[in-house]
């Protein structure tokens, strides 16, 4: 059996590998957060679960996702007894119900003043 048999399965096992490494390649860690944040951005405040946080941004579970670009005001604690945090981000991304991930959206933090972020990258090293 030559060699040239398996070229086609081997083909087929890096592009699977390198979609999976480019697919899962991400810009900042994130760790698991789950706590109630909210969008102050309009008088009608509105309420998100979150699933996870880095010092990029938030993935934030919902049924009724927000346009991508749609800027927001969130507030929320990293944990009871740490600091209101008190963000602007932007809508980057929309995950329908039906895929393998929750609905929601993930969201980018915009405009984070130095200390906001010092208490993430904080936060996120003491759990990681």
């Amino acid at each position: 059996m030559s060699d040239q048999s398996n070229k086609p399965g081997l083909l087929r096992l890096i592009k699977i590998a390198y979609y999976r490494m480019v697919s899962n390649r991400r810009r900042y860690l994130r760790i698991p957060l789950r706590v109630r944040v909210t969008n102050r951005q309009t008088d009608m405040f509105e309420h998100f679960s979150s699933t996870n946080i880095s010092v990029g941004g938030m993935y934030l579970k919902t049924d009724s996702s927000l346009a991508v670009g749609t800027p927001l005001k969130l507030e929320f604690q990293l944990s009871s007894n740490e600091t209101l945090l008190i963000l602007k981000a932007k809508v980057v991304r929309n995950i329908l119900s039906g895929s393998k991930y929750p609905a929601g959206m993930g969201i980018m933090f915009t405009d984070i003043d130095p200390s906001d972020l010092g208490i993430i990258e904080k936060f996120i090293n003491e759990k990681k």
